[in-house]
């Protein structure tokens, strides 16, 4: 009799247990294949595990069809891409000026100060791209300082690259606000904010900026 209570209580523990294991493992799994998409990215390549699995968690998968388009010229940027498979073209008030493949980015400077798009980008074949809102990197600053602070060491770094000046900050000047003024100096210097796998057809400005 108390055998079988135990058992009528343990059995669906143990089930339970294995559910929850199992769906954490799968979580895990699920995002852990973001995260060599996203650490290529030089914007995120300063960043720890821990750090890209937080970014990880607030990407999402985007399909396009062929002639779909990713991001419009003019437009408000809404965050940053990385391109996972098929290939992309990008114009510049109509002229093709690039195309992207497996491994390409685009729109860092976006992800940062949601700045306008500085071109238009259409795939080509089936494609798929990873998209980290604005909003998201934003809330994950400002939840956690020392990814505020592996960015704004790679875009110091790409300034001094660039030769341009890192502008001063005081005490008072938020992670956010760091990250938006290094923003603006590289968009001064017009640094590209693109690259990777892909294929200038010609020399062009960043997309997505």
């Amino acid at each position: 009799m108390i055998a079988n209570a135990i058992t009528l209580w343990l059995v669906p523990a143990v089930l339970a247990v294995l559910v929850i294991a199992a769906a954490w493992v799968g979580v895990r799994w699920y995002y852990s294949e973001y995260l060599g998409s996203l650490g290529g990215a030089p914007l995120l390549q300063r960043l720890n595990t821990r750090q890209l699995r937080s970014i990880a968690r607030s990407a999402a998968r985007q399909e396009f069809g062929p002639a779909g388009r990713i991001v419009s010229e003019g437009e408000r940027g809404d965050g940053f891409y990385v391109l996972e498979t098929g290939s992309a073209t990008v114009t510049v008030r109509g002229d093709p000026v690039a195309t992207l493949g497996p491994g390409s980015y685009f729109g860092e400077m976006a992800v940062i100060d949601e700045g306008p798009r500085t071109a238009t980008i259409v795939a080509d074949t089936p494609t798929t791209v990873l998209h980290l809102p604005s909003s998201a990197l934003r809330t994950l600053v400002q939840r956690d300082p020392t990814i505020g602070d592996a960015v704004a060491a790679e875009l110091e770094q790409r300034l001094r690259n660039a030769g341009g000046e890192i502008p001063a900050a005081s005490g008072e000047t938020s992670a956010i606000q760091r990250l938006e003024m290094l923003s603006g100096e590289l968009r001064r210097v017009r640094h590209e904010d693109w690259g990777s796998q892909a294929v200038a057809r010609r020399r062009w400005w960043p997309v997505g900026r």
